[in-house]
């Protein structure tokens, strides 16, 4: 099958057009079940096309997670108070973000999958790249103010929130209530990275 469209014509909706293509086969037949081929047929583009913009159907994931993920960020957005402290503001803002996505059907589906996983840790995963940049703006303000520990890296934090949140859907998926996670979240994900819990270097090896 081909859309006839020549390479340097393409359009710049392209990715979204596919990406609406994949929201209605996934909904049609299941995010597991859905191929490249149901894919492109859907979008009516040849599946040149659409490995022209998406490297793979983890790739298309990607997408469809980044796009979930703006939402819930606007939510987050709605819903925290910005002058809390550090501690109190990461906190909220975890556990909006995992209820949310809990609540979101295309999150929830690739949160219950190893794919997620693989996917978000990657530095070229979209989600990854987004998720940088909203939190970099609150982190480099928390370090400015002295309030993250010193021997973390933004990649150090990232990539444990990430993980976290891994954590923290698996726990809510096992019926734990929200203030339980809020708690977990503030003991266990944010404490750790702030200066008031100062890091030990670890003992020798025997």
């Amino acid at each position: 099958m081909t859309d006839g469209t020549a390479p340097n014509q393409i359009s710049p909706s392209m990715e979204d057009r596919i990406l609406d293509a994949a929201y209605r086969c996934f909904e049609r037949f299941g995010m597991a079940k859905t191929g490249m081929e149901d894919i492109a047929s859907e979008a009516n583009v040849s599946r040149r096309t659409v490995y022209r913009h998406f490297s793979s159907k983890d790739d298309i994931i990607d997408g469809v997670c980044c796009r979930e993920a703006v939402k819930i960020n606007a939510e987050v957005r709605r819903n925290i108070n910005r002058d809390m402290d550090f501690p109190n503001l990461l906190t909220e803002a975890l556990l909006t973000i995992v209820l949310a996505a809990h609540d979101n059907v295309y999150m929830r589906s690739v949160l219950e999958t190893t794919t997620f996983e693989a996917q978000a840790f990657l530095s070229s995963s979209r989600v990854q790249q987004l998720n940088r940049k909203w939190w970099q703006r609150m982190m480099e303000r928390a370090a400015a103010n002295g309030e993250i520990a010193a021997d973390l890296s933004l990649d150090d934090i990232l990539s444990w929130l990430m993980l976290a949140q891994s954590m923290l859907h698996v726990r809510l998926r096992a019926g734990a209530e929200k203030e339980d996670l809020r708690r977990l979240i503030r003991r266990f994900v944010v404490e750790p990275l702030t200066t008031s819990h100062p890091s030990h270097p670890l003992p020798p090896s025997p």
